[in-house]
């Protein structure tokens, strides 16, 4: 049986490269390519039928939290990750020029992808330049090498 429709000669394309790829491959080559090929499903599919809407919903009243007995209290400190090279890509610079730092950064996930890499340049970002240094500024901040930028003595003896 010859294909005749598109979709007919893609999967068979698809899946005679896959054999190619099974047969000429060592068996760690094939565990990082097939682990990579399902992640790249996985943020598919959660992109286009996830339904997390729990962003929508209300913040409780303040009286109902008046009423919550509070038995301890406690210091939470939030840190943020450094810049990425999503960041980077996605946030940073003019919005123009997004189409093209996205193809630069998929021809970057298809060499990753074509050398077996299992880094990633969109599904776990690593950081740039700028986020490692920021990094290294948290982790000299926290043991105690500086005050904490904008905050005040308060907040820095808290760390």
């Amino acid at each position: 049986m010859v294909p005749t429709t598109p979709y007919e000669c893609f999967i068979t394309a698809l899946l005679c490269a896959s054999c190619a790829t099974l047969i000429l491959l060592d068996s760690a080559s094939v565990y990082a390519l097939l682990d990579k090929c399902r992640l790249y499903v996985a943020g598919f599919l959660l992109m286009v039928v996830g339904r997390d809407k729990r962003w929508k919903r209300k913040p409780p009243s303040p009286a109902a939290v008046a009423g919550m007995k509070t038995k301890t209290t406690k210091r939470l400190l939030f840190l943020r990750h450094g810049e990425s090279e999503w960041n980077l890509i996605f946030n940073k610079g003019p919005k123009p020029l997004v189409p093209f730092k996205a193809i630069v950064a998929l021809a970057r996930e298809a060499r990753l992808l074509a050398a077996l890499d299992p880094g990633s340049v969109l599904y776990d970002s690593p950081l740039n330049a700028e986020g490692l240094e920021q990094a290294q500024e948290l982790a000299r901040l926290l043991r105690g090498g500086g005050a904490l930028e904008g905050g005040d003595a308060d907040d820095a003896a808290a760390l």
